[in-house]
């Protein structure tokens, strides 16, 4: 990537893998490695379709099938922090590192808001293993049907308001197995209104374009508001 004269790289470290992006003013890159020399890389081109991150390579699947997904301890947020509740699919335990995905997401938020002036920054407050079951395909309707669901407390998040009490979370965000989606990766409730409902301020991202496309970031201010 020396070709490029300007950029942003975001690393992560879970453990004994190290998963990261690095944006380019042209293209999008996604990097996951572990201890055994095992890596992977892929170029996201931004002119292309969605649907080209969504399917999980099987490099990533082996990388990851070694380092199965464990909690890892919430650090304490700040007046101007925004805590995320991070739940995830099984489907998604097996695509890819969650706590990576969520860390990598989160400091890429941050590096944004910095970027755009905006003081605040995400801080993940816990990680939760849904009981939700990717539909068939995971298409428009049905992302936006698990985010109706998630605000209205139904379903499989019947117990979501009482978590989201728990750990005082600002947001609530489900990561699903992008793989079974054909059009679309995310899906999000805004507030509208700064003293709007916050049980609105849900959002259900796909794993595999969650930090490639930004979407766990373009999420968040749509939940935000914008």
């Amino acid at each position: 990537i020396d070709k490029h004269e300007a950029g942003q790289a975001v690393i992560t470290i879970d453990r004994d893998l190290v998963y990261g992006t690095i944006h380019t003013l042209e293209n999008h890159y996604t990097i996951l490695t572990d201890r055994s020399g095992e890596y992977w890389v892929r170029e996201d081109d931004p002119k292309l379709a969605l649907s080209d991150t969504m399917i999980v390579p099987p490099e990533v699947k082996s990388i990851v099938s070694k380092h199965p997904d464990g909690v890892q301890s919430p650090t304490g947020g700040g007046s101007t922090t925004i805590d995320v509740l991070v739940l995830y699919t099984e489907a998604s335990s097996f695509n890819y590192p969650t706590f990576a995905v969520a860390a990598n997401a989160a400091a890429d938020a941050d590096a944004t808001f910095s970027g755009s002036g905006v003081t605040g920054n995400v801080n993940i407050v816990g990680y939760q293993l849904s009981s939700y079951t990717e539909a068939s395909p995971m298409n428009e309707a049905a992302i936006a049907a698990v985010a109706v669901e998630m605000y209205d407390g139904t379903g499989d998040f019947t117990g979501l308001s009482s978590l989201r009490d728990s750990l005082n979370a600002d947001v609530a965000v489900l990561l699903f197995d992008s793989s079974s989606s054909s059009e679309t990766c995310a899906a999000a409730t805004p507030l509208y209104t700064s003293t709007g409902d916050y049980s609105r301020a849900v959002a259900a991202i796909g794993d595999g374009c969650a930090n490639s496309w930004n979407n766990f970031t373009h999420e968040l201010g749509h939940v935000l508001g914008g």
